[in-house]
């Protein structure tokens, strides 16, 4: 059972289907922190599927792409600690979010509806609401990627950042490592990573971009440069948010559960509560 509402509807629902046997993968983000649901990007965790109890917890449009990217760098070279900053589009709000953006660029005196502030021509850097100092998406962005990459006290820092753009996350990535890195390196570990694509030649004009993801399933990875010394990593992510960052991680996690189920391996389908 796909799941794509919001959490208070994930609670209500999801336990139901679980009971009854279906196994749901939630979209929302209710269920991404229950230590019964993992949390699963295929390309990154496919081991954690075999752990859920009947539900499987889709993470973050941002925390996909961004822990695409970090996996091969952390299996490379032993991830230590990041400092990203997100900068999302609007259709990360759904549609209304692209009507908004859409009204308020054919009408300069349109006012604010669904952000806070009028998006046209702005960026916000907030979004969600208040969690402890952070906002909600960023929080997200710190606790997702310590619980798929089963890293439970990895230093994170973020800000998340709403853009005027129709459709396309993108993260400015730097990353410290306990291991001395290589760009060489990152690179090929990074082109050996199945659903991640190389765009890194500046000087041609080829880098990550929201417009050139759109449409696209894979993350996009490039700008790949030392960071502080022999230890830092600094490079640009673009993912389409709706495809990758939503909608395909689902039907991937959907067909590794039929892949399991034909090899006789479907997990223990029950739940607390």
């Amino acid at each position: 059972v796909f799941m794509a509402a919001v959490a208070a509807v994930a609670r209500e629902w999801g336990w139901r289907f679980a009971h009854r046997g279906a196994v749901v993968i939630d979209k929302s983000s209710y269920f991404r922190d229950k230590s019964y649901a993992p949390l699963v990007i295929p390309e990154v965790n496919p081991e954690s599927i075999r752990e859920h109890r009947g539900i499987i917890a889709n993470p973050n449009c941002t925390t996909i792409p961004l822990v695409a990217a970090l996996k091969p760098l952390h299996e490379a070279f032993g991830l230590a600690g990041f400092t990203a900053v997100s900068f999302q589009s609007v259709s990360g709000s759904g549609g209304n979010g692209m009507l908004t953006l859409a009204r308020e660029l054919e009408d300069i005196n349109a006012e604010a509806t669904t952000f806070p502030h009028r998006i046209a021509h702005n960026v916000i850097p907030w979004i969600g609401s208040p969690a402890g100092g952070h906002s909600s998406e960023e929080k997200k962005m710190i606790n997702e990627p310590r619980k798929i990459l089963r890293l439970p006290r990895l230093p994170i820092r973020v800000t998340a950042v709403r853009v005027p753009i129709m459709i396309g996350h993108s993260l400015a990535l730097h990353a410290s490592f306990r291991k001395p890195v290589s760009v060489e390196k990152a690179r090929k570990a990074l082109e050996s990573m199945p659903g991640v694509t190389m765009k890194d030649d500046p000087a041609d004009g080829l880098y990550p971009m929201p417009l050139a993801a759109a449409g696209r399933d894979e993350v996009l990875v490039g700008r790949i440069r030392r960071d502080r010394g022999w230890h830092g990593l600094a490079l640009w992510i673009s993912a389409d948010n709706l495809r990758k960052g939503a909608a395909l991680n689902a039907v991937q996690i959907a067909e590794m559960l039929i892949t399991n189920q034909a090899a006789g391996d479907s997990g223990v389908n029950t739940i607390p509560g």
